[in-house]
Order: structure tokens, then C-alpha cells, then sequence
């Protein structure tokens, strides 16, 4: 998968939500709300408002969709954008993570999630700046990022409702992440 190929989401994005935003509005102006979201959210979650916390939370996640699918069906890729949305992602995932794993989960299980995180990162900046690569978003971590985000919700869920199946789901669903997060990280060019 690379940055220009325009998936089946994008594609669904540009006919329903994408035509409620003006052309004037950039995919990085959007990527930049999430910058600003995640500490609300992360603010909104430690004062332990949860239901605004997850439907915030939600709404954060969904501009990742939305300024992925505006670059790509707008044709405005920018090198720009493909610095700061991932960065965006890993503190949007990264901060809720920390805080509701730490809080509800073991603590090892936010350290592997947030951990592999700057690994990727760390690994695509050496192989982008070091070794002049050009990287790719790629399946295994787009699957990563979805997974990490359904595990997150569904702990909220499970933190607003107490039934005991969500946090087991959660857990089989972070396993996942982690997987796939594992296997984004060894695979070349990739973030």
C-alpha cells in the first residue's frame, strides 16, 4: 500500500463525509486537530468522564480516516503529512493507552502497545533519514493502528458498562495489535 493508492474507505469517505468538508480545509489542518484533541481526550479520560472521554475519543480516531482519505482523493499528499500523521496516531494511541491499560489492564500490555509504537517510528525515521528509504504505510500497520483503536473502545466499553466480556475482548483484541504491530515493525520500508 502506498500514500497515493486511494483504497475501497477512501473511496466511501469522499462520497459521504469528505463532501461536508470545504476544499479549502487541508488534510494536515486536520491531522493537526487530532494533535490538539489527544490531550483533551487523554484530560477527559484521566478525570474519568468516560463517556465524553470514548466519544471523543471516537471522533479523534475518525480525523485519521478522514485526512488520509482527503489527502489521497484530493491529491494533497504532502511530505508534511506523512511525518505528522503517523506522529498524530502514535499520540493519540499512545496517551489513552497508557493512561486506561496502566489503569485497567497490566502494565506490561501498555508498555508493549506504546513500546513497538516508537520502535516502528524509530525504525522508519532511521531507514527514511539514514538510509534515504522512501516508507510506505503499509497493511500490517494500518491493521495495527484499527486494532489498537477497536481495543481502546472496547475497553472504554467495557469501563462504562462492567461487563466482564469487554475486557476479555479487549484483551484478545490487543493481542492482535500487538502481533501485527510486531510484524510492521520488521518489515522493510513500512510504518
Amino acid at each position: 500500500m502506498n500514500y497515493n493508492e486511494v483504497t475501497v474507505i477512501d473511496r466511501f469517505l469522499a462520497r459521504t463525509l469528505l463532501r461536508f468538508i470545504p476544499e479549502s480545509v487541508t488534510p494536515n489542518q486536520v491531522t493537526g486537530l487530532r494533535f490538539v484533541l489527544t490531550p483533551v481526550v487523554f484530560w477527559l479520560l484521566y478525570k474519568e468522564y468516560y463517556f465524553w472521554g470514548f466519544i471523543l475519543f471516537l471522533f479523534n480516531m475518525l480525523t485519521d480516516a478522514i485526512d488520509g482519505a482527503m489527502a489521497r482523493t484530493r491529491n494533497q499528499i504532502t511530505d508534511l503529512g506523512k511525518i505528522i500523521d503517523p506522529l498524530a496516531d502514535k499520540l493519540a494511541i499512545g496517551s489513552v493507552a497508557i493512561l486506561l491499560l496502566f489503569r485497567f489492564l497490566n502494565h506490561w500490555l501498555a508498555w508493549a502497545v506504546v513500546l513497538l509504537d516508537v520502535a516502528i517510528m524509530l525504525v522508519g525515521a532511521f531507514e527514511k533519514y539514514i538510509l534515504g528509504r522512501t516508507i510506505q504505510a503499509e497493511i500490517f500497520g494500518k491493521l495495527k493502528l484499527i486494532s489498537q483503536v477497536i481495543a481502546l473502545a472496547v475497553l472504554l466499553i467495557f469501563v462504562l458498562t462492567q461487563i466482564p466480556f469487554f475486557l476479555f475482548l479487549t484483551k484478545v483484541v490487543l493481542w492482535l495489535a500487538i502481533i501485527l504491530a510486531t510484524i510492521s515493525l520488521f518489515r522493510p520500508h513500512s510504518i
